[in-house]
């Protein structure tokens, strides 16, 4: 499974759709830091995911990056921040991206056991479809605290939370800074998002 569709995951922020069904994502602001155990090289594992459920929105920033990732549920968006250079671009093919923005579709669940991570207790979920199987724990006001997915090629990632901080936030830090030059991707060389789990295999 993607390592992005695994920051869709953690991205939704909408109220969940029935008893049966494990919640959507965070219903209150919060900042969770995650490391992903079985992190590739070229894949930083440490990141922070700032959750502004209000907004329908995530901000993805990976440690030791000065970079980072704006996740917008409500338009299906995105976007890459740089500040060196001073460059933002939306990340390409929505076809590929389309399972974070719904990826309860076609989507088996199952309440599993409870557990405590990160200080805090959660419950597991486990989920199956066509693309592969995982469980998610969350918490309950909707925090995903550990996520295990495996592929059906037998890849499989475990991302797991080490703080998870109620917070406020600025809602500045969900949009673009106006001094970056949005830049059109068309035509370029993919190669690194592919590295990243964005393209396709």
């Amino acid at each position: 499974m993607k390592r992005l569709l695994l920051i869709g995951l953690l991205a939704l922020a909408a109220p969940c759709l029935a008893a049966q069904t494990p919640p959507s994502g965070p219903r209150l602001p919060v900042r969770v830091s995650y490391r992903i155990l079985n992190a590739q090289s070229l894949v930083p594992a440490d990141f922070t995911v700032l959750f502004a459920p209000n907004a329908r929105a995530a901000r993805v920033n990976f440690t030791g990056e000065s970079g980072y990732v704006i996740v917008d549920m409500a338009s299906h968006q995105m976007t890459m921040v740089l500040d060196q250079p001073a460059i933002s671009f939306a990340i390409p093919t929505p076809a590929q991206l389309a399972l974070i923005f719904d990826w309860r579709r076609d989507l088996s669940f199952a309440r599993g056991p409870r557990s405590s991570i990160a200080g805090h207790d959660c419950t597991y979920w486990t989920m199956s479809g066509t693309q592969g199987r995982g469980r998610v724990c969350f918490t309950a006001d909707g925090v995903p605290l550990r996520i295990e997915a495996a592929g059906k090629n037998g890849t499989s990632t475990t991302i797991e939370a080490s703080t998870a901080i109620a917070t406020n936030y600025d809602p500045a830090e969900f949009q673009v800074p106006a001094d970056h030059t949005p830049l059109n991707t068309s035509g370029f060389n993919l190669s690194p998002f592919v590295a990243l789990g964005l393209g396709n295999p």
